[in-house]
């Protein structure tokens, strides 16, 4: 090891012959530059993945919930489970004689 202008190297062998390079790797403005868009770019993946992974329950939870209604439909009846309203009509017709 060695020290120059206040940084110390180390000598590695590269291709055959030997380089001196800095302990803790190359410090410099391009380099850190490089590392804070990976750091970004691995924050965006990241969130993609979340976006993604929210995306994909949603769809489970509502493919679940329509089987679920097309169960109920079968066994309750259509006109019981996909009725819009909440207030349910007579369920005998009214005789003309009471009406």
């Amino acid at each position: 090891t060695r020290e120059m202008g206040g940084v110390s190297l180390v000598a590695v062998e590269r291709d055959g012959r030997i380089a001196w390079e800095p302990v803790n790797g190359i410090d410099s403005a391009a380099s850190r530059e490089a590392q804070r868009r990976a750091e970004a770019e691995e924050r965006k993946w990241a969130m993609e993945k979340q976006a993604a992974v929210k995306d994909a329950r949603l769809a489970e939870a509502r493919e679940i919930e329509r089987r679920e209604k097309q169960r109920k439909a079968q066994l309750l009846g259509a006109e019981n489970v996909y009725r819009t309203q909440k207030a349910r009509g007579p369920v005998v017709p009214v005789p003309r004689l009471l009406a």
